[in-house]
């Protein structure tokens, strides 16, 4: 494990320095004088991930990404007028306490990521030590993809929000600069994309080969991942925009190791048309000028688990297929807050009883329910599940009842299986997953779909249901590893279909669904599906076009701000 490796060693030193990095008014700036070395900036960037481990931080994750979808129904011991029941079914208001929380988290991340990135050059590092240059553009890469990874968590939750300076100013008086108006969702979006572009040249691959546990600390390939993301987020499918093309390029990087250029990587002529290269080197803390034509070649190692079922438990932790994830671990003494609550919240003490929201029975019907991925994901009453190995050998359990909720399922993905949690306690060393290679072979096919290589984008949809196909009996009595079948070739529209079912299918209760069919204009089509097949008013989501597409800014917020920030329009 190198010593860059994120949380193991930061929540450790943060149980310390706490304090000290939660004297803010959610971010007053840190003392000038207080880095003044690698290990001060390397503690200032703990804090930014810190953010993810908190607990509020990873419910506001499920609770808005997973929640208001087609995919879950909350469960019957979530009151539909509780603050979560209210976000689920799209019937709040903007005093609701979660969308505070989710505001104040993901700034919270921002301005931790500002202090780093503000004070890195302060640092003075001497140019014959080579391993601290490396360290100190390693950090400042880490703290401008985080800073782009909250932003981008914002802007698609709230729509435009305020970019808040790097440098605050807090006091009152004329320079005081905290309270800033919404930027528009172009000027964030742009924002984000900087930072990412940047924290792409600064940070550097990984070699999964030796790099166990390098997953939750942020490289290269997650800020071109995020990347991807970003830009898809951007452009409209079925229309024309240079933004498939450039998806396309760092996609076919990724999954194919095509070279791709620093010009290719910064888009200078329309991201940096008042700064030249010489100033971003400069900037960047680059010793020397960047050449524009210097190729980043093959330099990540990603690919798929045989295991789908696998991926989120213990097992299939430290595998290459997971990009970024937030690691926890369990401890004997519970002295160090570093286990994951998210299990807790979503299953239950049992760990196979669902306890806030559940997959729905849209979703478990999807291709006749037989599908691999959805069998050994979206676990229903009397069914023989996996519940882990033990020195070899393979442990089933006949699942009973008490599930609450309209459906009576659970998913296996958010449970922390028996062997994994020998402690019994709440402090569970389930690991909270953000981003694997799956979606960017997804997002791959659609750019090949959006560019006219519809024929391509099936063979790679089939290559993530030859998986699926090797899914193991022995662990699942009951499922059919031949149910899925190849897909056939078809026109733009036909393969456009396929892909977001595809992406239905294996991103399966992980967090994104909500933000998925939003991004692709189907929100109220998939809802009103699952709607009508929930059939229970009680249970139903209120999706309304053109209002909740986007969430409302928090009350509190703009009360704060004396009107500066203003709220989104039908709230």
């Amino acid at each position: 494990m190198r010593k860059y490796f994120a949380f193991i060693v930061c929540l450790v030193l943060m149980a310390g320095c706490e304090e000290y990095f939660d004297r803010e008014p959610l971010g007053n700036p840190v003392t000038e004088d207080f880095y003044e070395s690698l290990n001060e900036l390397q503690l200032g960037l703990n804090a930014v991930y810190n953010v993810m481990a908190d607990n509020t931080w990873q419910k506001c994750e499920w609770l808005f990404g997973s929640g208001p979808s087609d995919e879950v129904n909350r469960c019957e011991n979530v009151s539909r007028f509780s603050p979560e029941g209210e976000i689920m079914q799209l019937s709040y208001t903007p005093e609701n306490i979660w969308l505070l929380n989710r505001w104040e988290t993901n700034y919270r991340g921002i301005f931790r990521a500002n202090w780093v990135i503000s004070n890195a050059e302060k640092v003075t590092i001497y140019e014959e030590n080579i391993d601290a240059v490396n360290d100190q553009l390693d950090i400042l890469g880490q703290a401008k993809m985080l800073r782009a990874f909250f932003y981008f968590n914002l802007v698609k939750t709230y729509g435009g929000v305020p970019i808040k300076p790097e440098v605050l100013s807090i006091g009152g008086g004329a320079s005081d600069n905290f309270i800033q108006p919404r930027n528009t969702v172009d000027e964030v979006y742009e924002y984000i994309e900087k930072d990412l572009r940047e924290a792409i040249l600064l940070l550097p691959s990984i070699d999964f080969s030796n790099a166990i546990g390098e997953a939750s600390k942020v490289t290269r390939g997650t800020a071109l991942g995020m990347l991807v993301k970003v830009l898809a987020y951007q452009a409209s499918p079925g229309i024309s925009d240079p933004r498939w093309s450039e998806i396309l390029t760092f996609t076919d990087h990724l999954v194919n190791a095509v070279p791709v250029s620093v010009e290719e990587v910064l888009h200078m002529d329309e991201l940096y048309p008042d700064e030249t290269l010489e100033e971003i080197s400069s900037r960047l803390l680059f010793r020397e000028t960047l050449d524009p034509e210097t190729l980043f070649t093959n330099s990540y190692s990603y690919s798929l688990s045989d295991d789908y079922d696998l991926l989120w438990h213990q097992e299939g932790e430290d595998v290459p297929e997971w990009m970024f994830y937030v690691n926890h671990r369990e401890t004997p003494d519970g002295s160090v807050d570093v286990g994951s609550g998210f299990s807790e919240d979503l299953c239950g003490w049992s760990g196979y009883t669902a306890n806030a929201i559940q997959p729905s029975e849209y979703l478990l019907g999807l291709e006749g329910g037989s599908d691999p991925r959805l069998k050994t994901s979206v676990i229903v009453q009397e069914r023989v599940i996996y519940i882990g190995t033990y020195n070899g050998v393979i442990y089933t359990e006949r699942l009973g009842g008490g599930h609450p909720g309209p459906t009576k399922t659970h998913s296996h993905k958010w449970s922390t299986l028996d062997f994994e949690r020998p402690l019994r306690t709440a402090d569970n060393g389930k690991n909270f997953r953000i981003m694997r290679f799956a979606e960017i072979i997804l997002f791959h096919a659609e750019a090949l779909n959006e560019t006219g290589d519809p024929k391509t984008a099936i063979d790679l949809l089939n290559s993530l249901r030859a998986r699926a196909r090797k899914i193991s009996q022995d662990r699942w009595v009951d499922i059919n590893t031949q149910a899925v079948n190849d897909l056939q070739y078809g026109t733009y529209p036909e393969v456009r279909d396929k892909i977001w079912r595809e992406r239905q299918i294996e991103l399966n209760c992980e967090f994104d669904r909500f933000w998925d069919i939003v991004r692709t204009g189907r929100a109220q089509k998939e809802i009103n599906a699952m709607n009508s097949k929930v059939g229970e008013p009680a249970f139903t989501i209120n999706f309304i076009p053109g209002v909740h597409e986007i969430f409302a800014i928090p009350q509190n917020e703009i009360d704060l701000s004396n009107g500066v920030i203003t709220q989104n329009p039908g709230y």
